[in-house]
């Protein structure tokens, strides 16, 4: 635990800026492992560029181009040659990317390769498959239902559900509103509970930015080498009397099993006028979920039951409501500037500069299917 307390620590050093410190330093540490394993570092490296320009794509695909490696780190895997990489000299804004994207590369690929050590991507899958199997046997009936949801949606409010039938539409009851159609396959519980199952084992990549941003910035009482949510389960549900019943049925049978259930915030079921959890500054108070933290066989779960309006208001709004939306706001102040600092990949200079922000917003409502007129980006003479 404490090697991947030390690699991530590293991160003040994604400067750009020639730093034989730096550089021997992770050399040192490459040396203390063994030597054949270095393959797995490299492969890890690999990981990491993959998942980098994947939140790039998902995040801010209108300037992926910008955001593109240097040619020279984009074939390197191996760390021994990145950190070479590292090490060149220039200052050209070239040589500042170079060395950017090489030491963060090699301390993400690093990161990923300490905590497959200690949380085998292997092991999260046996979890989740051993917390789905507990459920089956306890929870699930076995049996399914296909279910039509309809939702209507108020354009004069960013697109949120503001009323929902199951089965038959009714958009006689909505007139002034937008209707949508879904269809899921639904469990039912022994308790009669109509849900749908979501499931979620986060990989290598996507935890080792959760720790990055857990030990950047530290949340008061939690310890950032915890990831909880690294398995998590969704329950979609039709309205808040089945939020109460699938919870307490729930809660006996996991606590009958020995796990410890916890309460980890609510803001669907009590009107708090806060995030599920206000303790963490970072979450939007209009996503409402009740959630519960599982501790079972020495592995934290996270547990979301949120209902279907809710559900597909977090899909089609168009404020943080939208978990898309969210991770746009929050990917500009906080993963974004990490991996691709603004000073070196934008004409901006920053991630915040409102244009930018804003044609990478309209370009997410354009995902979302709802109409809506794009806006160009006008900064500092850009021409997208």
């Amino acid at each position: 635990m404490e090697r991947l307390k030390e690699v991530l620590s590293w991160n003040k050093d994604w400067t750009g800026l020639r730093d034989p410190f730096a550089t021997r330093k992770r050399k040192n540490y490459l040396e203390s492992i063994e030597a054949k394993k270095i393959k797995h570092v490299a492969s890890r490296v690999a990981d990491a560029r993959e998942g980098r320009m994947h939140l790039a794509k998902e995040i801010a695909w209108p300037i992926v181009d910008e955001l593109e490696m240097i040619g020279e780190v984009l074939v390197t895997s191996n760390p021994l040659a990145l950190l070479r990489l590292a090490d060149k000299a220039g200052d050209d804004r070239l040589h500042l990317r170079q060395r950017f994207e090489s030491v963060c590369l090699f301390d993400l690929g690093l990161a990923g390769f300490e905590l497959e050590r200690l949380d085998p991507m292997r092991r999260v899958e046996d979890d989740v498959r051993a917390m789905i199997s507990l459920l089956d046997a306890l929870v699930f009936s076995g049996a399914t239902a296909g279910l039509d949801v309809h939702t209507y949606h108020d354009a004069d409010d960013v697109y949120r559900v503001k009323g929902i039938s199951y089965g038959a539409a009714t958009p006689e009851k909505y007139p002034n509103l937008a209707p949508r159609k879904h269809y899921s396959l639904c469990r039912i519980t022994n308790k009669g509970v109509t849900l749908r199952f979501e499931v979620r084992a986060k990989d290598r990549f996507r935890t080792v930015v959760k720790l990055l941003k857990q030990a950047v910035w530290p949340k008061e009482g939690q310890d950032p080498l915890v990831v909880k949510d690294r398995c998590g389960f969704k329950f979609v549900v039709q309205d808040l009397e089945a939020v109460k019943t699938l919870v307490d049925e729930l809660r006996w049978n996991l606590e009958a099993c020995d796990a410890v259930v916890l309460a980890d915030g609510d803001n669907l079921t009590v009107d708090t006028g806060t995030a599920a959890d206000p303790s963490n500054p970072r979450s939007s108070k209009k996503y409402k979920k009740k959630q519960l933290a599982v501790f079972w066989h020495e592995r934290w779960y996270e547990f979301q039951i949120v209902t279907f309006a809710h559900y597909y208001s977090a899909r089609y709004s168009l404020d943080e409501e939208n978990h898309v939306i969210y991770k746009l706001q929050q990917g500009g102040k906080d993963v974004l500037p990490m991996l691709f600092r603004g000073d070196l990949y934008l004409e901006e200079g920053r991630w915040d500069d409102p244009d930018l922000q804003k044609m990478l917003y309209d370009r997410q409502l354009e995902n979302l299917g709802w109409f809506h007129q794009r806006q160009k980006r006008n900064g500092n003479g850009s021409k997208h």
